[in-house]
C-alpha cells in the first residue's frame, strides 16, 4: 500500500475451531470486514510457491470443504484501496491481518475494536492495533529492507545472523514481538490478551501493570491495554519509555530463545519453576515502581498454577542475596555459578563487549550484598570449541583495567580471575557442547539460602501495587 499517510496494523490470532460451520463462519467475516471498509478488491491465494486469484464463490467453498487440521500453510490475501488484508492458516492457528491508512482506521476504528472483540470470544488467542511504522523499527533486522522503509539503525545495536549478514539486533528494541509456545508477546500502542497468556504471567501482573493509559477487564477474561492515549505519538520518549517500561515489568525477555549475543541489560522481572508451580519475582524501588534487578528494594513474588486455579501473592522489602545472581552451586569446589550461552561469531567484535558487560555486571553484585560471599562466583561463558583459539583477551584486559580491574591467568586454560580491591570473579570459557554434562553436577542452593530474597515478608495478598 503506497502512502504518504501513517499506517495503522492490526491483527488477530485464534486458533481452530472444533465446530466447522463455527470455524467457517468466523474466517468469512475476515473478507466481510475487509469488504466493508472498502467492496472493490480482490482476492488471491498464496499455497507454497503458487499463487492465483480466486473469487467469491471459491473462497466461500474452499472454507468449507478445507480440513483445516491438516491443511498445509495457506494463505489468503484481499487487495483493495483502502484495505491490505491477510488471512494465514498455519499449524492450526489462523493469523489475520488488516493494514489501512489513518484516515480510514479513524473512520472505521469503533467497527474494528467491536470486530476483535467478537473474534477473540470464539476461540480468541491475541489481537493489536498499532502504527506500522511503529511495528517495522522494532520487527525488521534486515538493514536493506530498513532503508527501504526510510528506518534509521545508525543507533541501534548490530550483530550477525546464520550466513554472517549484519542485521539489526531487534531483540532490545521497544515493541520486538516475542513468539514462545505459538503465544505472541509484545508491547504496543493497544493490545487485545486472553485468558490463553495467564499460563505464562499471571492475570494479576497484568492488572498491576505500572504507567500504561489503561487497563481494561472484559467479561470473558480477556485484558485490553492501551499503553499510551495517542497512537501517532509513538516515537515520543515518554511514550517509548512506557513501551518498553510494559515489557520489562511482565518479563517478556524472559520468553526470547537466545539469540547468541546476549541481552545485556538487567532483568526487571524473573521466572522460575517450582514443582507444578510457576512463580513470577518483580523487582520494584524504594517507590514500589518497576526497576532492574540490582536497583531493587521491593520485590512482589507471585506463585500461580493456571490449570488448577491457583494464585497467591506477596511483598518482601529488604535486599537480594547472592545466590539471585548466582543461582547453581558445583557442589565439589563449594563454587556459586552464573552462566551465559554465547556465540561470538553473531557479534560484531568476538563477544568483546558481551565478555566486558557481564563480568563488570557480576562483579557489582559485590556493592549491594549486604553480606559477602563465603564461597568462589564463576561466571561461565559457553562458546563453540572453535572460539576458544580466538577469544579477545588483550582487549578484554585492557578495557577491565581502565575500570581497576586486574586479570590474572589460572593453570587451567581458558580460566581466569578477575581481581578488584576485595572482589574476585572467577571467569570461565567452556566449550558449549560441555554445558549439559556441567549441569547434571550442578544443584540449587538449600532453602535457607534460595534465589528468594532473605528479607523480611509482609505477608501474601496484603497490598497491591498503587
Amino acid at each position: 500500500m503506497k502512502t504518504t499517510q501513517p499506517l495503522f496494523l492490526i491483527q488477530l490470532q485464534h486458533r481452530l475451531s472444533s465446530e466447522k460451520a463455527a470455524l467457517t463462519e468466523q474466517l468469512a467475516q475476515w473478507l466481510v470486514l475487509g469488504k466493508i471498509i472498502d467492496s472493490n478488491g480482490r482476492l488471491e491465494k498464496v499455497e507454497g510457491e503458487r499463487m492465483e486469484q480466486v473469487d467469491l464463490e471459491t473462497f466461500k467453498g474452499e472454507l468449507n470443504q478445507t480440513n483445516w487440521q491438516e491443511a498445509l500453510p495457506v494463505t489468503y490475501f484481499y487487495h483493495a484501496g483502502k484495505v491490505e488484508a491477510s488471512l494465514t492458516c498455519v499449524d492450526n492457528r489462523f493469523t489475520q491481518r488488516f493494514l489501512l491508512k489513518k484516515v480510514d482506521f479513524y473512520k472505521e476504528a469503533f467497527l474494528i475494536e467491536d470486530y476483535l472483540q467478537k473474534q477473540l470470544a470464539n476461540n480468541g488467542i491475541q489481537a493489536f492495533i498499532r502504527p506500522y511504522e511503529e511495528y517495522l523499527s522494532s520487527n525488521i533486522a534486515d538493514l536493506s529492507l530498513r532503508e527501504s522503509f526510510d528506518l534509521s539503525h545508525q543507533s541501534l545495536r548490530m550483530m550477525r545472523n546464520d550466513e554472517q549478514e549484519k542485521i539489526v539486533d531487534c531483540s532490545l528494541l521497544p515493541g520486538y514481538d516475542v513468539v514462545t509456545s505459538q503465544r505472541l508477546y509484545t508491547s504496543c500502542w493497544k493490545m487485545w490478551y486472553t485468558t490463553e497468556y495467564f499460563q505464562d504471567i499471571p492475570k494479576q501482573a497484568f492488572l498491576d501493570v505500572q504507567a500504561v493509559h489503561s487497563v481494561t477487564a472484559c467479561d470473558d477474561g480477556t485484558l485490553i491495554i492501551t499503553l499510551y492515549k495517542d497512537p501517532l505519538s509513538w516515537s515520543h520518549p515518554y511514550n517509548i519509555k512506557s513501551q518498553q517500561l510494559f515489557r520489562f515489568q511482565l518479563g517478556f525477555d524472559q520468553f526470547m530463545n537466545n539469540n547468541g549475543v546476549g541481552l545485556l541489560r538487567d532483568p526487571y522481572t524473573e521466572f522460575m519453576q517450582f514443582k507444578n508451580q510457576r512463580q513470577m519475582l518483580q523487582y520494584q524501588n524504594r517507590y514500589l515502581q518497576p526497576c532492574p534487578k540490582k536497583d531493587a528494594k521491593h520485590f512482589t513474588l507471585r506463585i500461580f498454577d493456571s490449570a488448577r486455579g491457583i494464585y497467591q501473592e506477596a511483598r518482601h522489602f529488604g535486599q537480594l542475596n547472592v545466590y539471585a545472581f548466582f543461582p547453581f552451586l558445583e557442589a565439589k569446589q563449594e563454587r556459586a555459578v552464573a552462566y551465559h550461552q554465547i556465540v561470538p561469531d553473531f557479534t560484531l567484535d568476538e563477544a568483546l563487549s558481551v565478555y566486558n558487560y557481564y563480568i563488570q555486571y557480576y562483579l557489582e553484585v559485590y556493592d549491594i550484598l549486604e553480606t559477602k560471599p563465603t564461597q568462589e562466583l564463576v561466571l561461565i561463558f559457553y562458546i563453540p570449541e572453535a572460539n576458544q583459539l580466538t577469544l579477545p583477551i588483550e582487549p578484554l584486559q585492557r578495557q577491565l583495567a581502565k575500570k581497576g580491574l586486574r586479570w590474572v591467568r589460572e593453570l587451567v586454560p581458558y580460566e581466569y580471575t578477575i581481581i578488584s580491591h576485595q572482589k574476585q570473579l572467577k571467569v570461565h570459557f567452556r566449550p558449549s557442547h560441555r554445558f549439559e554434562t556441567d549441569k547434571l553436577s550442578w544443584t540449587l542452593p538449600t532453602e535457607k539460602s534460595s534465589k528468594e530474597p532473605e528479607i523480611k515478608k509482609i505477608g501474601w495478598n496484603d497490598y497491591r501495587t498503587p
